[in-house]
């Protein structure tokens, strides 16, 4: 299947399977640039990231099970027979995952008395953002998927 794509259809394969994990290793890697963990706020940008993880881990499994209700449709049909089906459901497994640890991750660092400095502070607070922009982006990537499908005809 993969010899049948043209070039520009194999880079944007290439670049949607891998983007989200590129760009959460730019911006954690640019997150050692500042001391997010110390500055004011942290903390409830912390717990606001738990509700919001919560509020998208339950609309992703809502539209994935939405999604299997629908299976008969002339656009699931069409994506099972594309391979694309197994696509979708890998990309929303991983922004689910992702979502997950992100709300994990948030849970775990609210437990710490980060205004106390400590080296390895600033090293979860890098991680986080990891979490944080990987989870954007494998969710970015999911609306993205089904904005193509509908533009399909």
């Amino acid at each position: 299947m993969q010899g049948d794509l043209s070039f520009s259809d194999r880079w944007r394969s290439v670049f949607e399977r891998w983007h989200p994990l590129v760009f959460a290793a730019c911006a954690g890697l640019g997150a050692l640039s500042f001391d997010l963990a110390g500055r004011e706020g942290f903390r409830d940008l912390l717990q606001a990231t738990v509700n919001l993880r919560a509020i998208t881990i339950g609309f992703l499994a809502t539209s994935k099970s939405i999604l299997f209700t629908i299976g008969q449709k002339d656009i699931i049909v069409a994506l099972k027979q594309t391979d694309k089906w197994i696509l979708l459901i890998d990309y929303m497994m991983c922004a689910i995952y992702a979502s997950f640890l992100l709300a994990l991750v948030s849970g775990c660092l609210l437990l710490i008395k980060l205004r106390e400095p400590e080296p390895w502070h600033r090293w979860a607070a890098c991680f986080w953002v990891f979490c944080a922009s990987f989870a954007f982006a494998s969710s970015l990537r999911i609306i993205r998927f089904f904005a193509r499908i509908l533009k399909l005809k």
